[in-house]
């Protein structure tokens, strides 16, 4: 039976989701009406089922053409226009990460690459036209394991209750359990978002229970109100930064049993799920969600710091447009045509969709090239890919608690501690390396881990700064270590935007705060003395020049026209960045020199009187994006660290 408030429901699910891709600081919990579509999934398709089951007329090949039906048609215009506009606009590089989205999504796979690619909450999410498809990938995986399930369950008579509990627990825990140390995982993937689409399944099967359905009537009312209560806490009480799923995904879940429960004469359900335009917003919320982010993701490449709240809008609109022109003359005439030719529909979408995950592979090897192809838009797409730590270095797994790399077998033995800062300096060491093999190099470095004590990555599930560098400052304590090198993006960690904190045992402050800064300077003096009085030789590197103009895709000005791609390279003038860098700059050097330490200022070489160049006269970039060093750069030009090795 059709059920207009559920098309409400919707609606209630698809415009946070949007507003959210739009302006996430207003509505940051938006993101949670995927969770809303996972539970009404589950509920619609097991109702599908049971329905066919109990009449004994279930067939899956009628099950998945309907599947096929409804989902692929809006999905292929969508893959389409992406790959084109990619083509179009995209760098070699970004056109081929396309090619392998579109693959994965065409291939029902999308959370999988995702999830070993990016998390949903990172800012490079932001730059990835298919990113929304992972949680199509966890409901077509879905498709075809749960009817196989409940099928074989209902054929070998197995009590469904506890199919559904154990299968419930089972999943339930393994998002509660594993969502602080593996996030993208819990987040991602279907093992840990089943339970989410069970909860839809198993009020399905409850509703079959005529004494359950009178007793629910009783309190519909309050079902809705405490549902549509819950939907607007998660809303606002939920944000990117929250562990989530992991319990917090009861809010919308929850929220979607009770309303949909509630069924179609409760209050809310009544006068506001059934309203004429929330059902027609429900309509055409699958191939909204479809068209909305493509085109948000497109404005930010073509825009980039001038994508604005009117260009936001003007997208979202034509993504209106888009879902309603998809949903009259696409998917409205595809219901309408018999089944016989529906069967044949099916095959043909699969095939085309899948030709399209084809088409999508092509542009992954490289065998299909994007319109912007030139010798200069390959130097400055190379670069962003551009990254080779640890490159030959030797890891020793037996070093717990810290990213531990060796390589050679001199008597000298120098430590390299910090950041992908100082991950970027391989290529020069080892090529000093070669020229004088009395040394021998470790580097205990960690992304995004400066080397201070106690210093704490709010983003950072599994927590692993602190003790990386606790325990790399006692490795380089060893009596063996001849010199040890400390260096990090240190401007990065003390930013008024920056998510690290300095927590002891008595507080827990924010490191761009002025406790927390000067905590965390006296930390690194500490360290810096401890190694000092240990006999080492100590240097400090200093910040690098950095900044959006070294981005290699900072280089580039797109637009839809006939040049789409042009290339716009400047350098960075020093005297803004010093301005930036000033107080953190002055911090480190005081440091430097109460503990007596030998102090590197890599802009001293680097940059000009003035500037500091971004890319060599013919438009090879210095930069891989805005803060790290390309290896051929670093291996030809950062002599600065030849000191260590004299």
């Amino acid at each position: 039976m059709y059920r207009a408030d559920i098309d409400g429901l919707r609606a209630l699910a698809i415009v946070p989701v949007v507003l959210f891709h739009m302006f996430p600081e207003y509505l940051p919990g938006g993101f949670i009406g995927v969770d809303f579509f996972f539970v009404i999934s589950g509920y619609l398709i097991s109702s599908i089922i049971f329905s066919k089951i109990e009449n004994n007329s279930f067939s899956f090949s009628d099950f998945y053409v309907r599947r096929v039906n409804r989902i692929f048609p809006a999905l292929f215009l969508m893959l389409t226009s992406v790959l084109i506009s990619g083509w179009f606009l995209l760098l070699p590089v970004e056109f081929a990460e396309l090619g392998k989205h579109t693959a994965s999504g065409a291939g029902f796979i999308s959370n999988i690459a995702l999830f070993s690619d990016v998390g949903y909450f990172n800012s490079a999410a932001e730059l990835k036209p298919l990113l929304h498809l992972w949680s199509l990938g966890i409901e077509e995986q879905f498709y075809i394991f749960w009817p196989l399930i409940l099928i074989f369950a209902w054929k070998k008579k197995y009590d469904l209750t506890k199919i559904f509990l154990i299968l419930f627990l089972f999943s339930f825990l393994v998002n509660v359990l594993r969502v602080d140390r593996h996030t993208d995982e819990v987040f991602f993937l279907l093992h840990a978002r089943f339970w989410e689409l069970l909860i839809g399944c198993f009020l399905t099967y409850l509703e079959r229970k005529r004494n359950l359905r009178d007793k629910i009537i009783q309190y519909r009312d309050w079902f809705s109100v405490v549902g549509l209560s819950l939907a607007f806490l998660g809303f606002f009480l939920l944000n990117g930064e929250r562990k989530f799923p992991g319990a917090w995904a009861l809010i919308p879940t929850l929220s979607t049993f009770l309303l949909i429960a509630a069924g179609p004469d409760a209050l809310i359900n009544r006068k506001l799920l059934s309203h004429k335009w929330l059902v027609a917003l429900g309509l055409i919320s699958y191939p909204l969600y479809l068209w909305h982010w493509p085109l948000l993701a497109f404005g930010q490449i073509t825009y980039g710091e001038s994508f604005n709240a009117f260009t936001k809008i003007i997208l979202i609109i034509i993504a209106f447009l888009l879902a309603y022109f998809t949903y009259r003359l696409v998917e409205i005439p595809i219901r309408e045509i018999n089944q016989e030719f529906k069967k044949r529909l099916a095959v043909v979408l699969t095939s085309i969709v899948f030709g399209c995950g084809g088409i999508g592979l092509l542009a992954f090897f490289e065998i299909l090239p994007p319109y912007n192809n030139s010798n200069a838009i390959r130097n400055i797409s190379d670069a962003a890919s551009d990254w080779d730590y640890p490159g030959r270095l030797i890891s020793d797994k037996s070093k717990k608690g810290m990213r531990y790399r060796v390589q050679g077998t001199g008597n000298k033995e120098v430590v390299f501690i910090g950041d992908s800062n100082i991950e970027q300096y391989y290529p020069r060491v080892e090529r000093l390396l070669e020229r004088n093999s009395n040394f021998k190099i470790v580097f205990l470095a960690h992304g995004g881990c400066p080397p201070i004590r106690n210093i704490r990555d709010n983003r950072d599930s599994t927590d692993s700064c602190p003790t990386h560098v606790e325990n790399s400052i006692k490795e380089a304590l060893r009596p063996e270590v001849h010199s040890v090198v400390l260096g990090a993006s240190w401007y990065s960690y003390f930013k008024k935007d920056t998510k690290y904190y300095i927590e002891n045992n008595i507080s827990k402050t924010i490191a761009s705060q002025t406790n927390g800064f000067d905590g965390a300077m006296d930390e690194l003096k500490n360290t810096l003395k401890i190694l000092k009085h240990s006999n080492k030789k100590v240097y400090l590197v200093l910040n690098m020049p950095m900044g959006k103009v070294y981005d290699p895709k900072q280089m580039v000005e797109r637009s839809f026209s006939s040049t789409p791609v042009k290339i716009h390279i400047e350098p960075l003038i020093k005297v803004e960045f010093d301005e930036k860098y000033a107080e953190v700059k002055k911090a480190l050097i005081e440091v430097a020199m109460s503990a007596d330490v030998i102090i590197i200022d890599p802009i001293d070489h680097l940059c000009l009187k003035d500037i500091c160049p971004t890319a060599t006269q013919d438009g090879k970039p210095f930069y891989k994006d805005e803060s790290h060093f390309r290896p051929y750069y670093a291996k030809e030009h950062v002599k600065y660290l030849d000191r260590v090795f004299e």
